[in-house]
Formats: structure tokens, C-alpha cells, sequence
């Protein structure tokens, strides 16, 4: 029997979903086990699995860091000098291999990706369920994969340093063991693998939008294509795309309401009723009393005028982008800005606070949402040369927004700024630059590193010296 040991710890609170057994309340100490011996059934299988859902929502990863990343490193997003503390590094981007305090998800990351190895590895026959579960766990490794992926290594598109891409994790889990970075192509392979079989294993439809899906799979791997940029790629993510829009089932649809307030209580409304599990949705991080970053760390601590460490704005300029009738305008609010910003910035609604018994957090941290498929499709069509239609189909759902239409002239540029306009707050600037090799130009309100050049080892995070002397098969990058 080959003996593999894990560490269960991370799943104790597991009886926060509703679908967990309440049972798992009774492992003890010290929290190891054989693997044989700890999924024995599909109940068991699912304890992982939930496990692994509650990983990627740690505050070092979805809960609330990737959002951050993302702004931070943009160029729409500034730090006040009021009211916030940390996060310097990222913010005047001089982190390297020994000022690595900010950046801080590596660890999560593995975590995630160790969990979900265990169910995907587990040795039951091969029910439907099993392969359900099996799919929800692919989808969460690769999602993991790319994050992974697009810190830690060159974008495809840049062509630099592409044999030096992350650890791929093995399985049966060996501390000791050693593991060297795979090239970028390899990590991408095994990412596709996964989300081929998530959406050819997960449940077409839950009753919650926090559990991953058929849609799930497919946008994510539209993201994966158009981001790889291999021979083929485009025409993959518009299939993709093209089948979420016109073949989705009735739960997932575009929010079309040009009502103001309607789209602004999508995002920030108080009532769960009215800003989660929402046909916009496609999937959501199940964030609830008992499963809550806390009042240190979930996103409305940072970026809502009322959090405890507010502090994120959008810088002027941004909010001048949107057209006065835009119904994403009103997603922004002029209360109470700080005047020591020159030039002051503007407060972002998308995570308000929202009171309820137990403490004060956001509504369920949205990661992927309809209106990508859209939007990559819109990209899709760009890689692919067909101008037209791809600037056809972008004032299309800009007129959706009421926002303003483009002319063209520099498409590229028009459809990176549409996404900004519709995903601000969640995470994505930073990574639409580097996905097209662009440079970041960070204009007002900025301490340093104010103008990235494409290829910029910035671009790149470096591991910290600690990991290198955990691991030193990893080497650290090139560009560092």
C-alpha cells in the first residue's frame, strides 16, 4: 500500500457548505491520515473537495489578493495616502527576491492544487458524481495553474523566457521531494486537460453559483486560449465563447438592465437576494459569517469608503472615461474623498460593506461573470484579424452599458479599455497588459516604477529566498 501523508487541518470548517457532511467536526489531532484510509467514499471525496473550494477563497488567493494584484499593478488604481498601510511594494513595484512580503500566495496556491489532487487522484470507481467532483476539482487546479502562470512567468506573448514556467505538484504528495519548474507550454497543456474535462464532467447547471459548471469550465478556458495565443487558440476561445452566449442554460445570462441602480445593487446591494446567485454570475466565492476573511482582510476593508483600511481609489481620470449616462458610472462615489491625494481620486462601490449579523463583509467575491464571454469573444475575433466584426460586437455591448462607442482606430487599445470600464475592481487590468505585452504608463498618482516597459522583469514576480532554499530546483527567473 503505498502511503501517502496528508495534512487535513485546512478542512475542519468544511460544515459551512451546505452539501459537507457535518461529521468531519470530529477528526482529531494531529490531522493525519493515509489516503486510503481517509476517502473511502464519496461523501469523503467531497469533504476534499469542499477543502479545496475553501483554499482558493483564503485571502492570500481569491478571497482577496487577486483583486488587489491586479489593480495595484494596473495603471487605474492608486493607494491613498490616507487611511492605508502595506501592500508598498506592489504598489511601486520593488519587489525582488528578499522584499517578497507582499506578495504572498505561493504557498495558498499549492495548497489549493494539493487538494485538489486528492480528489482527483482518488481510487473509487468512476460514478457520475465521482467525475463531477473529480471535474469541480480540474477546474480549481488549473484556474490555480494560470494565476500561477501569469505571475510567476513571461506572458506567451512576449516570447521571453518561455521554458521557465511553475512546478507542476505530484502525486502521491512527497514533502521531501523536490520539483523543478516546467516550461510555460507544459503548465498550459495540463491546465486545458483539466478544463476539457470539467466541461465535459461538471454539472451543467447547481443550485448555487459558488459550485463550478460547464460554463464555468468553458470561460475560463476561452481566458486560457486567449492569453496562450497558440496556432488555433483564437478560434477555440470564439467557439467557446460563441456556445456560452447563444447555448447556456437559462441560470447564466447577460445583465442587460440599463437601470443604474439595478446594475450598481448587482455589485453592492446589502440583501443577498439581490447581489448573489445571479443569472450574470457564472461563479462566486461563497463569502457568509462563518466563512469570512474578517474584518482585516476581505475586500470592502480596502476599497470601500467606510472599511477599515480604505484606502484603494480609482484615479480621476478613469471615472472621466465613462460616459454620463453609462450605467457603470454609478459605481463610484465622491463621499468623503481624501484631500491629500493630488489629484484626489474617487471611491469604487463594487465592495460595499454590507452588515449582517456575525460582522461586516462583502457580498460573494464574483470571479467569473457573463459578461466575459462577451468580451472574449470580442478578443476572439480581434486574434483571429476579423476587425470588423470584432469592433462591431464591442460597441454592441458597450450600447448594452450605454457607454460610449469606439471607432477602431486603435482597436486593441478600445477593447482593453471597454474590459476595464466593465471588470474595474476584480482583478484584471494587470493581466490584460501583460497578456498583449504591453506597457504599463501609470500617469497621476504614482510613487514609483511609473513607467513598466513590455518585457519588464515587473512583470514577473521573483521567488522569495526562502522558497529557493525550500526548493532549489526551482530556480528562480531569469529576469531576476
Amino acid at each position: 500500500m503505498k502511503k501517502t501523508i496528508f495534512t487535513i487541518a485546512c478542512i475542519l470548517s468544511l460544515n459551512i457548505f451546505n452539501s459537507c457532511s457535518e461529521d468531519i467536526i470530529d477528526l482529531k489531532p494531529p490531522y493525519e491520515e493515509i489516503i486510503e484510509d481517509a476517502i473511502k467514499s464519496e461523501e469523503d471525496v467531497n469533504k476534499f473537495l469542499m477543502g479545496t473550494y475553501l483554499k482558493i477563497s483564503s485571502t492570500s488567493l481569491y478571497g482577496s489578493n487577486f483583486f488587489f494584484y491586479g489593480d495595484l499593478l494596473g495603471d487605474t488604481f492608486f493607494r491613498s495616502n490616507k487611511n492605508f498601510g502595506g501592500y508598498t511594494s506592489l504598489i511601486m513595484m520593488n519587489y525582488d527576491p528578499i522584499n517578497t512580503g507582499d506578495i504572498n500566495f505561493y504557498r495558498s496556491a499549492y495548497d489549493v492544487i494539493q487538494n485538489a489532487n486528492f480528489v482527483i487522484n482518488n481510487e473509487l470507481t468512476d460514478s457520475q458524481l465521482n467525475k463531477q467532483y473529480k471535474a469541480e476539482a480540474r477546474f480549481l487546479r488549473a484556474i490555480t495553474y494560470f494565476n500561477l502562470l501569469n505571475y510567476y512567468a513571461a506572458s506567451p506573448k512576449s516570447g521571453l523566457n518561455q521554458d521557465i514556467g511553475v512546478p507542476i505538484a505530484v502525486y502521491p504528495y512527497n514533502p521531501d521531494e523536490k520539483i523543478a519548474r516546467s516550461s510555460i507550454s507544459d503548465v498550459y497543456k495540463l491546465i486545458v486537460e483539466d478544463l476539457n474535462y470539467a466541461i465535459e464532467n461538471a454539472k451543467a447547471e447547481t443550485t448555487s453559483k459558488i459550485y463550478i459548471t460547464k460554463t464555468a469550465a468553458k470561460l475560463m478556458l476561452s481566458r486560457v486560449y486567449l492569453t496562450r495565443q497558440q496556432n488555433g487558440d483564437a478560434q477555440l476561445a470564439y467557439n467557446l465563447t460563441d456556445d456560452i452566449i447563444n447555448n447556456s442554460p437559462s441560470s447564466f445570462k447577460l445583465f442587460t438592465s440599463t437601470t443604474k441602480d439595478a446594475f450598481k445593487n448587482y455589485f453592492s446591494s446589502s440583501e443577498d437576494i439581490v447581489a448573489e446567485n445571479q443569472p450574470e454570475t457564472i461563479w462566486e466565492l461563497d463569502m457568509n459569517v462563518l466563512n469570512n476573511p474578517g474584518v482585516n482582510s476581505s475586500l470592502s476593508v480596502f476599497y470601500s469608503r467606510t472599511g477599515s483600511k480604505r484606502g484603494l481609489l480609482a484615479k480621476q481620470t478613469f471615472y472621466d472615461s465613462f460616459g454620463t449616462s453609462d450605467v457603470r458610472r454609478d459605481l463610484f462615489s465622491f463621499t468623503s474623498i481624501p484631500v491629500e491625494d493630488n489629484p484626489k481620486g474617487v471611491w469604487m462601490a463594487k465592495h460595499e460593506r454590507a452588515a449582517q449579523p456575525g460582522g461586516n463583509y462583502t457580498r460573494n467575491n464574483k470571479i467569473l461573470r457573463f459578461s466575459e464571454a462577451y468580451l472574449n469573444r470580442v478578443e476572439a475575433l480581434y486574434q483571429l484579424g476579423k476587425n470588423t466584426e470584432a469592433l462591431t460586437n464591442l460597441n454592441e455591448f458597450a450600447s448594452l452599458r450605454n457607454g460610449s462607442a469606439y471607432s477602431g482606430g486603435n482597436l486593441l487599445n478600445d477593447i482593453l479599455s471597454e474590459r476595464n470600464k466593465e471588470f474595474f475592481g476584480e482583478g484584471q487590468r494587470f493581466l490584460d497588459l501583460k497578456r498583449y505585452n504591453l506597457p504599463i504608463n501609470k500617469g497621476t498618482n504614482c510613487p514609483g516604477n511609473c513607467d513598466v516597459p513590455a518585457g519588464s522583469k515587473y512583470f514577473v514576480f521573483p521567488f522569495s529566498e526562502g522558497q529557493l532554499i525550500i526548493n532549489p530546483l526551482a530556480v528562480q527567473h531569469p529576469l531576476w
